[in-house]
């Protein structure tokens, strides 16, 4: 998930409670993308203890490469222990990380890393956007073909045109005075959301019926690039001259007929992106 996220900010925040971890991403300069992901924490922590005076949340900020780079040094690892700690007077976390070396030797590793831990004030900065029901929502296409198609259009445009229907058709196009380019894809499945209103409005809805949202193309092409996790699934929602939001599921057992948009209850990021209105 953070591989992700590396290329939109230098830094992300990690709130940790007793259940999950969350990864935000926000204020990134020059856009008004927003990044909100979580992941069970029993998905990634045999033992897990938390304690603060903040109803039990911890929220750190760190930089995105380091804690990426120690991360990586711990794939091959046989046992990872991490703990928030103090080195000189300043809040770090640190990583015991024990591997197995040449001959069966075991290898300790330790690494800290330096981050901010953030008070009442500056956690008050952060909320999720909130976003109407959508118009439309569709799986999207593979991410990496997606990749190629935006490679091209951002050289000719800055905004982007991202149109879908309960047909299973789904656009991307441009338009400029001196060119128009669209992509179109077709028999794409719209998943079943467990909400009462959106159903409604799916079934009042015509299936051939569009929905579409201007957005900027670097945003997009940020958010494409998710494809670096290998998703399991991206699923698009389209709010009409409002919001297009992105979900990128990081597991592979998921049902996307069960999943509750409200609850999260599966490993994921979401990417909220602003309409630009002409």
């Amino acid at each position: 998930m953070l591989q992700s996220v590396e290329k939109l900010n230098k830094t992300c925040v990690l709130k940790f409670t007793r259940d999950k971890i969350f990864l935000i991403v926000s204020k990134i300069e020059l856009t008004e993308l927003q990044v909100w992901g979580q992941v069970a924490i029993n998905l990634l922590f045999e033992d897990f203890i938390i304690e603060s005076a903040n109803n039990n949340e911890i929220w750190l900020e760190v930089r995105t490469d380091q804690i990426i780079r120690v991360l990586k040094s711990a794939q091959s690892a046989i046992d990872v222990y991490c703990k928030l700690t103090k080195k000189t007077g300043l809040p770090s976390l640190s990583f015991n990380i024990k591997s197995i070396f040449r001959g069966d030797n075991p290898v300790l590793l330790v690494q800290d890393i330096p981050i901010r831990v953030l008070n009442m004030y500056h956690i008050s900065e952060y909320k999720e956007p909130m976003v109407p029901q959508p118009h439309v929502h569709i799986l999207m296409p593979p991410l990496v073909s997606v990749r190629t198609i935006i490679d091209r259009m951002k050289s000719m445009s800055n905004y982007l045109t991202i149109s879908a229907n309960y047909n299973g058709e789904f656009t991307l196009k441009i338009e400029t005075e001196s060119v128009s380019v669209e992509t179109y894809f077709k028999d794409l499945i719209c998943p079943e959301l467990n909400q009462n209103e959106n159903s409604q409005s799916q079934q009042e809805r015509p299936k051939e019926q569009f929905s579409g949202c201007q957005i900027s193309i670097i945003d997009f092409e940020k958010f494409v690039h998710s494809y670096v996790i290998n998703p399991s699934s991206v699923i698009c929602s389209i709010i009409e001259n409002f919001a297009v939001v992105f979900y990128v599921y990081v597991r592979n057992d998921m049902s996307l007929m069960d999943y509750d948009q409200e609850t999260r209850q599966f490993g994921a990021l979401t990417y909220y992106i602003p309409a630009i209105i002409a």
